[in-house]
């Protein structure tokens, strides 16, 4: 049995709210009254409505007021005002009030009334429908980059822009904390917001964004506290939105601020914000989460021997596998989603398109996942002949997203004759895709100039291949330890890709050793092999 949609109506006319509430009531719709502003707001607080039916003139609060105050407890509810006043000024201060339907006073109280409230209902409908797919739509032109190729630094990038593009807005970012002790800090930021300080603090107090779950909604113009409005003054604001998001871990902050008085957020914006700062939490906890697991397959397929004999390893082996439904699960839940959006009804519109292609780059995503879980089983392999300039070439283009992100230049040059080693190729590409990425992370906060060097010669039966980089070098305490198993100086860092580069290129016959710096100072690497 459905139930009933639940109408409030509110007029000072008592004749009035009667016949409506009459005729209503004989259309099968529940319905509230209330003669005052303030005895609506008090229902509205209290119940889930689906339509409100107001006239514009009310003693103490007029109706347009009254909209606004409502829609802030339920931004989802349809309108209908009543006005006497038949007027362009009057439609278009209704229009941009966010309403569904408009009935001039006087009207008969027949069909005619029915019809409107019925279509400001389907309008309503149509809208949130709109609104949800807008909503995704910038999440889901992050699904044409595969996520394993997608670093956390390109994802904020992607959503802090998804925000500004969405919502018009000249100042967008994002923030995150891991508890509820730990301060918020900046992720990514794009135009003018402030670092966590006392504005930061003081916008967050006005908008109420600090508490996870609802959306907050900051007008200049309806800032009635001089300290309030010295906030938004001081950052050249004319209104802010602020959402705060709760993830497992960590809770994520979004802003965006738009600077024109006369180009205020609307209800659908809103409804935007609210819906992609949920899908925007989720991808980059998601992101993190492929970034982690592919950087632990890696070393799951190059460092077989020492799994076995680490305890810490068999431990990372068995946590990957139940880490993946936490991807899989929202994957699975967009998937649904999708159906569910996609009505016969939307076949044929530009909407309906979207959707087709969400759904194409989902079916990518699910096989990204099943060739993940397959690089946890890595297979038996023999050696063979390997050309050195295309292995290096791949991994350069294995890397290129990295290596543009972080800015560097590849330089490399080959000796000649460059003999063929024998090797088995996917170990020999794991070495090298780990002296360059830590190469990459060396140069990450350098400023100025980012070079990296690949060089490969054949001399006197050995194969070397040099990887150099113009970051800080490595001191003399860590080139003691660089090669113990599970030693590292990154935040974060395993401690396992060096130790197992070397033991990979010590069971082929060769050995991966620290050589001088040839160009100023960074870290250069050298591996050696049998030619």
């Amino acid at each position: 049995m459905e139930t009933a949609l639940k109408i409030l109506v509110v007029d000072d006319e008592s004749g009035i709210l009667l016949m409506c509430q009459q005729l209503l009531e004989l259309s099968s719709y529940e319905v509230l009254t209330a003669t005052e502003a303030e005895q609506a707001l008090a229902i509205a607080a209290e119940q889930k409505i689906d339509l409100l039916l107001t006239d514009i003139r009310l003693p103490a609060m007029d109706g347009f007021t009254l909209i606004q105050r409502i829609k802030a407890i339920q931004p989802e509810i349809a309108v209908v005002v009543m006005t006497g006043y038949n007027t362009v000024e009057t439609a278009i201060k209704a229009l941009r009030s966010g309403v569904d339907g408009l009935l001039i006073k006087p009207y008969e109280l027949g069909s005619e009334f029915l019809d409107i409230i019925r279509q400001a209902l389907e309008n309503n409908r149509r809208k949130r429908d709109t609104v949800s797919l807008r909503a995704l739509l910038p999440v889901f032109d992050l699904a044409n980059t595969s996520l394993l190729d997608l670093t956390p630094a390109a994802a904020e990038k992607r959503v802090v822009q998804a925000l500004q593009d969405a919502l018009q807005a000249q100042h967008a970012g994002m923030y995150v904390r891991g508890s509820r002790r730990q301060a918020y800090r900046p992720i990514r930021v794009s135009g003018r917001l402030p670092e966590p300080g006392d504005d930061f603090w003081s916008l967050l107090e006005i908008s109420g964004g600090n508490e996870p779950g609802a959306v907050q909604h900051v007008l200049f113009s309806r800032l009635q506290q001089a300290d309030d409005r010295h906030v938004l003054e001081r950052m050249n604001y004319a209104c802010c939105l602020a959402a705060s998001v709760q993830r497992q871990k960590e809770s994520y902050l979004f802003l965006a601020a738009r600077e024109q008085f006369d180009l205020e957020f609307q209800q659908s914006d809103i409804l935007v914000f609210a819906q992609l700062a949920q899908q925007a939490a989720m991808l980059m906890e998601n992101t993190r989460l492929f970034a982690n697991l592919t950087q632990i397959a890696r070393r799951i397929d190059s460092s077989t021997g020492l799994m076995q004999q680490s305890e810490r390893m068999r431990q990372i082996e068995s946590v990957v596998p139940a880490m993946l439904p936490d991807i899989n699960n929202p994957v699975q839940s967009l998937k649904n989603s999708l159906v569910l959006a996609a009505r016969p009804e939307n076949q044929g519109s530009r909407a309906y398109s979207y959707l087709a292609m969400a759904q194409k780059e989902l079916y990518r995503l699910e096989v990204a996942l099943q060739r993940l879980l397959g690089m946890l089983q890595p297979p038996q392999a023999e050696p063979a002949h390997v050309e050195v300039e295309s292995l290096i070439q791949q991994t350069v283009e294995l890397l290129a997203a990295r290596i543009k992100e972080t800015g560097v230049q590849v330089k490399t040059s080959y000796g000649r004759p460059l003999l063929p080693v024998t090797a088995v190729r996917g170990q020999l590409e794991q070495v090298l895709l780990t002296l360059v990425e830590n190469a990459l992370d060396a140069m990450q906060s350098r400023a100025g100039e980012k070079l990296l060097w690949i060089d490969a010669a054949c001399e006197n039966g050995t194969l070397c291949i040099s990887v150099e980089d113009s970051g800080p070098g490595i001191d003399a305490a860590a080139r003691a330890q660089m090669f113990r198993p599970f030693f590292t100086t990154k935040p974060g860092g395993s401690g396992v890709g060096l130790a197992a580069a070397q033991r990979i290129l010590r069971d082929h016959g060769g050995d991966l050793v620290l050589a001088s710096s040839r160009h100023g100072g960074g870290a250069h690497l050298q591996v050696r092999l049998p030619c």
